[in-house]
């Protein structure tokens, strides 16, 4: 079956959910509730030697407490408050949830909450995802926030942040802040995923489905200004470059 695409005033009026699939403005910035992790039995990255100072590279970490966390089945890593520097990507394993400690919609909390920060594939837009899940993975209250991006015209060209390999895929109270590309369950298949919460400010592509061959669920997308720059350069090339249009299989 051909793809089909919906321009902007089409798909709002008939989805009727405040933005998806690019660069989609909203309404006043959500608020949100910053709680310790619900689960006594997740695994926490600090444990596994993560500073979340925002100078360390976290990623050794990250990688093994999902690891364990999916070779024991606690399958929940907690990530509590602070800045965790990426070098490269994370690849969260089938049936691991990686945890952050807001409950509700973050707005503006790239200096404070669980934060990621992505700073691999500066300049390859067709590089490896920030993070790919995998079936029955989830993330779920974090912030992913792209220290090194720059408000200019154009900005710099970055991977997608997220994307989902396999069903049932799950995102919860997400904010990205300043994305080039945002979540991508359309490259590969990504069946049955659930989306609750995904606020951000992309830069060039928020959001891609295709090859959904079951059905998705995608609820209170909100893309707004939320790193800012509404004033500068950016704003004309998100206005001129960004995408607008949402393709179903």
């Amino acid at each position: 079956m051909e793809s089909l695409h919906f321009s902007r005033r089409r798909l709002l009026s008939s989805v009727g959910f405040a933005a998806t699939g690019g660069i989609l403005a909203g309404g006043a910035a959500a608020g949100a509730q910053d709680q310790p992790s619900a689960s006594p039995a997740a695994l926490n990255v600090r444990n596994f030697g993560a500073a979340g100072n925002g100078t360390k590279d976290d990623t050794a970490a990250f990688v093994a407490a999902m690891k364990e966390a999916a070779d024991t089945g606690n399958f929940v890593v907690f990530v509590p408050r602070g800045r965790y520097l990426i070098g490269s990507r994370l690849d969260v394993p089938s049936n691991v949830r990686l945890e952050g400690v807001y409950r509700g919609p973050a707005a503006r909390t790239h200096e404070a909450g669980s934060v990621l920060l992505a700073v691999d594939g500066a300049g390859n837009a067709d590089g490896e995802p920030f993070i790919l899940l995998h079936t029955s993975s989830a993330l779920r209250g974090l912030t992913i926030f792209h220290p090194e991006q720059k408000m200019k015209n154009p900005p710099v060209a970055y991977p997608w942040t997220i994307r989902g390999a396999g069903d049932n895929i799950c995102l919860e109270n997400i904010l990205l802040v300043n994305p080039y590309q945002g979540v991508d369950f359309g490259t590969l298949p990504a069946g049955r995923h659930s989306i609750n919460g995904l606020y951000g400010q992309p830069l060039y592509r928020g959001l891609f489905i295709d090859q959904c061959f079951d059905v998705g669920r995608v609820q209170n997308v909100h893309f707004w200004s939320f790193w800012g720059g509404w004033n500068e350069a950016i704003y004309e090339y998100m206005r001129t470059e960004g995408v607008r249009d949402v393709a179903f299989l």
